[in-house]
């Protein structure tokens, strides 16, 4: 609920984690995409810069599953190792199928088989049997109604997990579960098996990375999850701050949308944020564009909200493309845009020639720039400021 202090009532609003219940804002015509999608038998791919509510979506249909279909989400950030991967994907398909209202006879006798005693929705116990997970999914799951209820699991980070593979030394562990994974998407024995993948940087190039092709997953259907366009920020902006102590104008509206310009919940919040913390203060309940310049100035103070976007750049480049690119978006913040010819001139300089458009198409891609009548500039202000402030100096 919203939080209140001496009468005081905060904007519908959370930062940092994904947007559950009350707070989540519907992306109504995404989820009925997605659907449409998972009711023809495909398997998807949510493909969006990073920030623009991604994991908030995931959850919001895993929590309104429709009639046959049994959901479950998971973020697999973490998971390091082949192994892990493939348990954690058994273990959220027992899950699933331990709430199945058919082949409840088969399911219950599988689960004798491997000594499984008790399954809630935190975790699975077993009698202290060793699993080979890849073979115990072949096995049960070609003994089902492949027409019958399905399995959805809904999967963020996994690009991360493949990269941190590849990154490790496990190349040929990250390979294996791409090929797993296609084998289970493409196989009729499977059909009762989707997937909704998700992560918060491109998989096409993190799978080219460690395949050198991007064919194992082009079987995947791709749906967008773009910002908020203008009308849809309006929406937003009335049911954030609906019963809010804060009020907003047609005036101050409009500023903060010029201000802000790429209409992402993540960036709306933190600038609802710091207004209300101010208005709170000065219990002025009116929000002046004084108001909106101060939040995003006191936002710009903190790098907290804004290192990750570089350090994920130096994650997952190898050093000299994140020498590139960093050099790109230095240029940018500090000439508001760069040319085609600038940056072939770059690539050049820095003997990247062959594949220096296909870092800059991450770069569009991942919610860094846009590409604006053949210039490239920052899609957010607040991201072209953060290059500013930690390279306040820039030699053409």
């Amino acid at each position: 609920m919203m939080s209140k202090e001496d009468g005081w009532i905060s904007p519908k609003i959370i930062i940092g984690s994904g947007a559950t219940g009350d707070y989540y804002y519907e992306r109504e015509l995404i989820e009925d995409e997605i659907w449409r999608e998972i009711l023809k038998g495909n398997n998807i791919l949510i493909s969006a810069p990073r920030r623009v509510g991604k994991t908030s979506v995931m959850k919001s249909i895993t929590n309104n599953p429709k009639k046959g279909y049994k959901m479950i989400f998971e973020n697999i950030q973490g998971i390091n190792t082949e192994i892990m991967f493939y348990k954690t994907l058994y273990e959220l398909i027992l899950k699933c199928l331990s709430k199945f209202a058919t082949n409840k006879e088969k399911i219950k006798n599988y689960f004798k088989q491997i000594g499984l005693t008790e399954i809630s929705a935190t975790s699975l116990k077993f009698e202290g049997k060793t699993l080979d997970y890849v073979y115990e999914i072949n096995k049960i799951l070609p003994q089902l109604d492949q027409e019958g209820e399905v399995i959805v699991l809904l999967i963020d980070e996994l690009p991360e997990v493949l990269h941190t593979l590849h990154k490790s030394g496990k190349n040929e562990e990250a390979i294996s579960i791409l090929k797993n994974l296609r084998h289970w998407r493409q196989e009729e024995d499977y059909k009762m098996l989707k997937f909704v993948i998700a992560g918060s940087i491109g998989i096409h190039h993190v799978v080219n990375q460690v395949d050198g092709r991007t064919s194992d997953i082009n079987d995947i259907k791709s749906i967008d999850c773009p910002a908020l366009d203008n009308e849809q920020f309006d929406d937003y902006l009335n049911w954030a701050v609906k019963d809010a102590s804060i009020v907003f104008d047609k005036t101050s509206t409009m500023y903060f949308k010029d201000k802000i310009q790429y209409f992402v919940p993540y960036y709306i919040n933190l600038m609802l944020d710091e207004m209300d913390k101010s208005a709170m203060i000065s219990q002025e309940k009116n929000i002046m564009s004084n108001d909106i310049d101060n939040a995003f100035n006191k936002i710009m103070k903190d790098n907290s909200y804004f290192t990750d976007w570089k350090k994920r750049l130096k994650d997952y480049l190898k050093p000299e493309d994140f020498s590139f690119v960093n050099q790109v978006l230095i240029k940018t913040s500090h000439e508001d845009d760069i040319t085609a010819q600038d940056l072939y001139d770059m690539a050049v300089k820095a003997n990247k020639t062959e594949d220096y458009m296909d870092l800059v198409y991450d770069l569009v891609h991942d919610g860094y720039l846009y590409n604006d009548n053949d210039k490239y500039r920052f899609i957010s202000p607040f991201l072209k400021q953060y290059w500013l402030r930690t390279n306040p100096i820039y030699k053409a």
